[in-house]
């Protein structure tokens, strides 16, 4: 679950339920990354620095899942201009990710040497 918090009060102000996680326990290893469409964007299901996890992006306006990653990522993301930059779970491929869907725009591979 996302919470969302009045900050200058510190009290709840709603809070978005992830689909995605199929039990009660929750551990979650990042931080919520603001985006700039008025959206949240989070890992799903339980997860530590070393297991991957599908991106889903919730929109704080309409107080909603919107979309979710196809692939897992590891790394804390970058947001802007409308994209999500970040490594896949795939060693070595780093992506550009639509903001609003979720859609793999672009990926980048090391070359063999690195």
């Amino acid at each position: 679950m996302l919470a969302m918090i009045v900050r200058r009060i510190g009290e709840p102000k709603a809070s978005l339920a992830d689909s995605f996680v199929q039990n009660s326990v929750y551990s979650y290893y990042g931080a919520p990354i603001l985006g700039t469409i008025g959206n949240v964007i989070a890992y799903s299901r339980r997860r530590r620095a070393s297991t991957p996890s599908i991106l889903v992006n919730w929109s704080t306006g309409i107080r909603a899942f919107v979309s979710r990653s196809a692939t897992t990522y590891f790394t804390t993301s970058a947001v802007g201009g409308g994209r999500i930059y970040l490594s896949s779970a795939n060693c070595g491929e780093f992506n550009a990710l639509d903001e609003a869907i979720g859609r793999v725009l672009g990926g980048w591979a090391l070359p063999s040497r690195e």
